[in-house]
């Protein structure tokens, strides 16, 4: 009977490690980003690709796998985002796992923030200005954080070389803009800064060529109690532009804009600045 019992307790100890958590880890390590998130042997089929290999021929050496027929939605939860990211093709080292290859996927929104340029003065447009020549010109030198909150790397994730050194030492740009109106209109015109910001979760996706599965690995009951699978991805100031917002605008009397009479007020517009 010892030896059974001794048995039975190496068993349950191994089960706890191969199901990625220990009672160490459970104090909110994610033991799935430790390696870059290999996934086990579990997976939910969701669809079936057919024939894909055959597209694939003259790409025999780069891993490839296909999309779901709905790439932006997340698989376990239902969501549906605005954009996806794939990260690089892996082929699995767990001999017990019913798949070949698979990848991390993000899905993702696009979340815009402006914000006014402080130590840049607007510009005013009278009746008078505009045409073509410009009525002022703005010069700005901004070096900005990319902050990446993710349990996995940028390249696990898929994001580039230029993205991956934005993260480790933030962006720095410099610029020159010159700003031309059109006739006809008297209006305030203010520097703005739009960041985007990418929000999403990232799912790992299976495929097996034999068969052309397709599928996802769901998460356990660990994964949904401590959050560590799916995983969640936000990655700040993605996208940096500069912007200008009209504002206070009307039509100069004596002028004719299409669909405004003259002297009243004109709507306030935000426009990139080329």
């Amino acid at each position: 009977m010892k030896m059974v019992s001794a048995g039975l307790a190496v068993f349950l100890f191994s089960g706890v490690f191969w199901n990625g958590a220990s009672f160490a880890q459970s104090s909110g390590e994610n033991p799935r980003a430790a390696d870059g998130g290999t996934p086990t042997q579990r997976t939910v089929i969701l669809e079936k690709i057919e024939n894909f290999g055959l597209l694939n021929e003259s790409t025999q050496t780069i891993l490839s796998m296909p999309e779901f027929k709905e790439p932006t939605r997340d698989p376990i939860s239902g969501q549906r985002y605005e954009r996806v990211l794939y990260g690089p093709v892996k082929q699995s080292k767990n001999p017990l796992s019913n798949y070949s290859l698979w990848r991390h996927v993000t899905v993702f929104s696009v979340k815009q923030r402006r914000e006014g340029i402080s130590d840049l003065p607007s510009l005013h447009q009278s009746c008078f200005d505009g045409g073509k020549y410009p009525i002022g010109n703005w010069q700005i030198s901004r070096s900005l954080s990319v902050e990446l909150r993710s349990s996995l790397r940028c390249g696990d994730l898929g994001l580039g070389a230029e993205v991956s050194a934005s993260v480790s030492e933030g962006r720095t740009f410099s610029m020159q803009r010159a700003l031309i109106v059109a006739e006809g209109i008297e209006a305030d015109y203010v520097p703005l800064l739009r960041q985007e910001d990418w929000v999403g979760v990232t799912f790992v996706q299976t495929y097996e060529p034999s068969t052309g599965d397709l599928g996802f690995i769901p998460p356990n009951v660990l994964d949904t109690t401590f959050g560590w699978y799916p995983f969640l991805f936000e990655l700040k100031n993605a996208t940096t532009i500069f912007e200008v917002s009209r504002q206070n605008a009307r039509s100069c009397k004596g002028t004719r804009i299409k669909g405004h009479e003259s002297g009243v007020a004109v709507p306030d517009v935000i426009f990139p600045l080329e």
